[in-house]
């Protein structure tokens, strides 16, 4: 806790395995754009643990900092939501 009473978010690790994801999700907004068309991009990481997958979201805010970390690891690796033939474009 801070010294303004305040919770502060858990640190992220040095080193986190998995894969981070860029998907497409709707917000359940009946009158938002996505509900129309393609949704708003998130990003999410994905990793096994005890023979099942796992998924976090990564907020924008600590996109870099995650792929830095899995770096590190040296298991993680940003993934093109449309598969490796697409890696390096920008998406949407």
């Amino acid at each position: 806790m801070s010294q303004d009473g305040s919770e502060t978010p858990d640190p992220l690790p040095k080193t986190l395995p998995g894969v981070v994801c860029a998907q497409r999700v709707r917000c359940g907004k009946p009158a938002c754009r996505c509900a129309r068309g393609p949704g708003h991009l998130a990003y999410y990481r994905f990793w096994r643990e005890g023979g099942r997958l796992r998924k976090a979201h990564v907020r924008r805010a600590d996109l870099e900092s995650v792929r830095a970390a899995g770096a590190a690891a040296g298991g993680l690796a940003a993934a093109h939501p449309l598969g490796a033939d697409h890696a390096g474009q920008r998406l949407g």
